[in-house]
């Protein structure tokens, strides 16, 4: 599946997920650091599920899904064991203003969530898109090892670039002279 990569500022945004187990602890855990306004539907939860739920309060309504929960929530998260109920969700959600991933059926997904790597200044999105999730976690970790000083590079760089403004007049000078400078500190990083 060929996807568009995007970043979305999930700050406030109504998210539903439905299922109570390892995947929908799984999937809430990448959501909750970036504060949307969370429900999760399932008869039961897991222990780890129960604990997010329990220190996050997030919203829970504990029984079984039906399309009245979509509402007005922007992003649908199906993360049941039951492929028929994910498969359900998807087709419920088809010609509302609503994306949907469903775990494990990439045909029934508007989006997929990539391996990431961050850090503070920083997001690496790795995608395979929806077919070998191990194979984009293992680019992940080669990448984190690869990238653990870039928040303190990207912190000298914010600083150059603010000098910059003050003592370039034009930005396409303040761009040469950048360039110049990343260039200087890819020569210093090889000699090491």
């Amino acid at each position: 599946m060929r996807t568009f990569p995007i970043n979305i500022t999930l700050t406030g945004l109504k998210v539903l997920v439905v299922g109570g187990g390892a995947v929908a602890a799984e999937k809430l855990e990448k959501l909750i650091p970036h504060r949307p306004r969370l429900t999760l539907v399932s008869p039961q939860l897991a222990p780890v599920t129960e604990r997010l739920v329990r220190e996050h309060a997030l919203t829970w309504l504990p029984e079984p899904y039906a399309t009245a929960h979509i509402g007005d929530h922007r992003l649908v998260f199906a993360a049941t064991d039951d492929n028929a109920v994910n498969r359900r969700i998807y087709e419920d959600t088809r010609g509302l203003p609503v994306l949907v991933n469903a775990a494990d059926l990439p045909a029934c997904c508007d989006f997929i969530m990539p391996a990431v790597v961050s850090g503070e200044h920083f997001t690496l999105a790795i995608s395979t898109g929806g077919l070998a999730a191990g194979y984009a976690r293992q680019w992940r970790e080669q990448l984190e090892a690869a990238v653990a000083q870039e928040d303190t590079i990207l912190d000298l760089l914010d600083r150059i670039r603010t000098q910059l403004k003050r003592k370039v007049e034009t930005f396409p000078a303040r761009r040469a002279r950048l360039w110049e400078i990343l260039k200087e500190l890819e020569q210093l990083e090889r000699r090491d």
